[in-house]
């Protein structure tokens, strides 16, 4: 029924060459070998750069002024965005999914409130529309966020969130501005969405 240990042993010696093997593999100066990046990251160089914006949530009247900090990371791979606002500070990712032929956002604030997203970027309007869902500080969300470019350094920004039963409980507008543009790249036009 046991296995000797004569013949553990001689199963367990093949296994840790197999293991030594693979681990001086890995251990080479060749960099790892990475999948091609799709064209459609190029866009999200729009973002890079210091942006100052002024809110106003229109259910309320509140308004107030927010700053974020936008540059690719990780190669190159991915967009990372801080934002700051008197109230909360929020961790964003956004990154394109070349399988399913959208960009994707993740983003974390200091709240507890989290989300994720998928987005589509419209070249003839210069749009990108953001559709997400989250975990607010009351419970799921879901939110419809539209990103208006007017020029190169300025977009306006429509974000409408809803709790679970549909009721609107923010609808904000931001108007936002490039005040830097450290680690700026020309952006050149994005392959336009495949359906």
């Amino acid at each position: 029924m046991f296995a000797s240990r004569h013949s553990t042993a001689a199963l367990l010696i093949p296994f840790s060459v197999i293991l030594l093997t693979l681990s001086a593999a890995q251990r080479t100066d060749d960099p790892p070998k990475a999948s091609p990046k799709p064209p459609e990251l190029q866009l999200l160089h729009r973002w890079v750069g210091t942006w100052d914006g002024e809110f106003t949530d229109l259910r309320t009247q509140e308004v107030g002024k927010s700053t974020s900090r936008w540059e690719m990371v990780l190669d190159g791979r991915f967009l990372q965005g801080k934002l700051e606002s008197p109230r909360r500070e929020t961790l964003v990712m956004m990154t394109y999914d070349p399988e399913d032929r959208v960009y994707r956002v993740w983003s974390f604030s200091s709240t507890g409130r989290s989300g994720h997203g998928t987005g589509r970027w419209d070249e003839k309007s210069m749009t990108m529309t953001w559709d997400g869902k989250g975990r607010g500080v009351e419970g799921p969300e879901t939110s419809i966020l539209i990103e208006h470019w007017l020029d190169e350094d300025t977009r306006e920004v429509n974000n409408t969130i809803k709790d679970a039963e549909g009721k609107v409980i923010a609808d904000i507008k931001v108007k936002v501005r490039r005040s830097g543009r450290v680690g700026l790249v020309p952006v050149h036009k994005a392959g336009a969405e495949r359906n």
